[in-house]
């Protein structure tokens, strides 16, 4: 059995009980049908982060030039977390929350709005439905049994590698590198970068980050999913793989606490992609390949670092940083002096232990090679073609911020003064050409899920990386099925996180700290198998 959504009793839970799809209209107070649009005011709030705010603030302005009587009334909340709570509260004053963590635990106990209508029309601009032009990997991801939606993506959000372009040119001459196309590559170019940068006499750490944020699990969740594929994602809902006689492969939920168990140690693909990181993390002071000061830097001062600007008096560089494509926005003018660029995601190399084929590293690089080149499937490459398709989908893969970044409308608001129509159409417009390109305008050139072809748009080098890497019409998003989960959102399903503190000192390595966690779920295994669906 697979499990890709809510189950159909969620589903009826959020039907029934809440009567979510509701909305007022015209007779919502404040609220008046011109007979062609509805008028009235919205309160917007949106958490301030990574991608700003002017995006939104853009989009209000054309709307209340389009739609005269229509004010929207844009608020930042420095906070993030705080809108998570105002949705459950009847103090609530916004009509329409742009969040950038999950609220998944809000849709399933009832206080999202049913905004599958606004998905599922045809917004101005376009001949197809925002439905029908959705990321493949976000609308299965927010679909829910019964084909409703109460949350919509604002961004893609890609997450990855980013490279220093002008620190690698510095190092090894412009063109004389090339980017790894596998994770061994990848430590291999690590443990290089430090052997060619101390012979010259200036220490370049091939890595950079700050313990204090847990950027790392956006690659361990898609190496894992590299190896693990559909099973990775059926871990996040209890189910175990079944091999059956014909080769195939079913799912099973966990029923018992030896089941669970077995769930918690019988995928290895997160202790291959764990091992990864085990060098990747240690900080250089213990033989690893981190800048020995990321457990003092917050997340501007590494970045900062990374741009080449130093960290207080070390003015060592940096090679590699794992950030998202947020960090267009972020790296304002203190990026002036450096190239930075988005890079594709490497192929864990422990891959090749799931594969039909029997290949080794070199041929793994062959095929990554060919891969990047677009070629066609080739028998002499010595893969099958079945794994050639694979090996394609993991080199187009990576976690992205999309399974986060929404906006909804809370059920709930002080006095009941709902305007669920009118905030509808304001979402509407969102997903117009219109307002889609001005996201595009203030985000140079990066879009919204939703297929909104870019060309002609202003860019920069960083955007154009990303556009080159990631390719929304082939690209695979790999989604967090722990924000979706009730064995997450509900039960606090631990798997490693934050990870850069635990690896940094050398404090376990990966087999140690995934046993650990696997042993604090399996103490609450009851609690768990009461929440499977």
């Amino acid at each position: 059995m697979q499990k890709k959504g809510f189950s159909m009793a969620m589903a009826a839970l959020l039907a029934g009980t809440m009567a979510l799809s509701a909305g007022c209209g015209p007779s919502d107070p404040g609220v008046i049908d011109n007979g062609e649009y509805l008028e009235g005011s919205i309160e917007v709030k949106i958490a301030l982060a990574g991608y700003g705010t002017e995006w939104l603030k853009s989009i209000a302005n054309a709307y209340e030039s389009a739609y005269p009587g229509c004010l929207v009334d844009v608020k930042e909340v420095q906070d993030r977390n705080s809108l998570s709570a105002q949705i459950v509260s009847s103090a609530n004053t916004a009509d329409i929350v742009v969040v950038v963590d999950s609220i998944f635990s809000r849709q399933a106990d009832g206080y999202l709005v049913d905004i599958s209508d606004v998905l599922k029309e045809t917004p101005d601009g376009f001949e197809t439905s925002s439905y029908d032009r959705m990321n493949p990997s976000l609308r299965e991801f927010y679909e829910t049994d019964d084909g409703k939606f109460y949350q919509l993506p604002w961004v893609s959000g890609y997450k990855g590698y980013v490279y220093n372009m002008t620190t690698l040119d510095e190092l090894y001459g412009e063109g004389n590198y090339t980017l790894p196309r596998t994770t061994d590559e990848f430590l291999e170019m690590c443990q290089d970068i430090l052997d060619t940068s101390k012979a010259k006499g200036s220490v370049v750490y091939p890595t950079i980050f700050t313990v204090a944020d847990t950027y790392a699990s956006f690659l361990l969740d898609t190496l894992w999913w590299q190896y693990s594929g559909e099973t990775r994602d059926q871990f996040y809902w209890g189910y175990l793989p079944v091999k059956n006689a014909d080769g195939t492969t079913t799912y099973r939920k966990c029923e018992t606490v030896e089941d669970f168990r077995n769930l918690m140690y019988g995928d290895p693909g997160r202790e291959k992609s764990l091992e990864f990181f085990e060098k990747v993390l240690l900080s250089a002071e213990f033989g690893g390949y981190a800048h020995p000061e990321c457990d003092k830097m917050n997340f501007q001062e590494a970045q900062t670092s990374f741009f080449g600007n130093g960290y207080g008096t070390n003015m060592s560089k940096s090679a590699f940083m794992i950030c998202g494509d947020w960090l267009n926005k972020e790296m304002g003018d203190t990026a002036d002096d450096s190239d930075v660029r988005f890079m594709r995601m490497p192929i864990l190399s422990a891959i090749t232990e799931t594969l039909e084929s029997n290949i080794t590293e070199g041929q793994l690089r062959a095929v990554v090679d060919a891969i990047d080149r677009g070629d066609a499937y080739d028998a002499s490459l010595g893969v099958t073609e079945a794994d050639y398709a694979r090996l394609t989908e993991c080199r187009f893969s990576g976690m992205v911020s999309g399974d986060s970044h929404v906006m909804a409308i809370p059920r709930l608001k002080r006095n009941g003064e709902t305007k669920y129509e009118l905030a509808k159409q304001f979402l509407k417009y969102v997903l117009s050409e219109e307002g889609q390109a001005l996201f595009v305008i203030d985000q140079n050139g990066l879009n919204m899920p939703y297929g909104f072809d870019t060309t002609g748009f202003l860019t920069n080098e960083f955007t154009d990386s990303v556009r080159d890497v990631t390719n929304d019409w082939n690209y695979h998003m790999v989604v967090n099925y722990s924000y979706k989960s009730p064995l997450g959102y509900a039960g606090g399903l631990a798997c490693p996180g934050y990870i850069e503190s635990m690896f940094f000192r050398a404090d376990e390595d990966a087999t140690e700290m995934l046993e650990r966690f696997n042993e604090r779920n399996i103490l609450q295994a009851d609690n768990f198998l009461r929440l499977i669906v």
